[in-house]
């Protein structure tokens, strides 16, 4: 289900805008065989959906993960804006072991503190908003603080669906899409047997300062 809501989303941000360039971070926990796997800058369709049906997404398993890599791809990628979804801290939060203890296990990577990351990335002027699809506190308040940093909202979900909705949400009202998102949300309740938004299409609309009403979407 991860998979397809991703191609999904892919799908969603290139029809709102055909040019936009995506990059995809999936980051892991040090000891697995791959930390990290990353698609550059692309606005290919094929290219986009062939590396997310490769992708191993799965739950994790401990209480921290990575989370301070990933955001080390995202500082020399210095995008426009940036999405962290997870669902486990950072390390260094709470009783987890500090990040800095892998780098004799890994030391072609750069591994700091992810406060340190966060605080070069708002000097970048990359804004990174964050979406944590877990309810443990420490990973709720260590995401937050990621977007508090660098001048980003932080989200609770663990609804797939709505969390589609709302990433394309935040690019559209970062890149002044927000008429496009409207009209791609009017199509899909088109097509749907109640012929409405659904409740988490109008949350996003109402989040965003683009409230939609419930009402059915008007026949044509």
């Amino acid at each position: 289900k991860t998979s397809a809501g991703m191609q999904k989303l892919v799908d969603r941000l290139l029809q709102m805008n055909p040019e936009l360039e995506i990059m995809i971070i999936a980051y892991r926990e040090y000891d697995c065989k791959t930390i990290d796997r990353m698609l550059s800058y692309s606005n290919d369709p094929k290219k986009l959906r062939a590396f997310i049906a490769d992708l191993s997404l799965q739950g994790n398993l401990t209480v921290d993960e990575a989370v301070e890599c990933g955001l080390e791809y995202t500082l020399k990628a210095k995008p426009d804006m940036a999405i962290l979804i997870g669902d486990a801290q950072p390390h260094g939060v709470g009783n987890c072991a500090p990040a800095t203890e892998w780098q004799r296990h890994y030391p072609s990577l750069t591994i700091r503190k992810y406060e340190d990351v966060c605080h070069d990335l708002k000097k970048n002027r990359v804004v990174v908003h964050t979406i944590v699809t877990s309810e443990e506190e420490e990973a709720v308040l260590s995401f937050r603080e990621i977007a508090d940093i660098t001048g980003g909202h932080a989200f609770i979900l663990n609804d797939m669906d709505i969390l589609i909705d709302l990433i394309c949400g935040l690019y559209a009202k970062t890149s002044e899409k927000m008429p496009d998102l409207r009209e791609i949300f009017k199509n899909e309740a088109m097509a749907s047997p109640s012929r409405q938004l659904t409740s988490g299409q109008q949350t996003v609309l109402k989040l965003l300062g683009a409230g939609e009403g419930s009402s059915p979407v008007p026949s044509t």
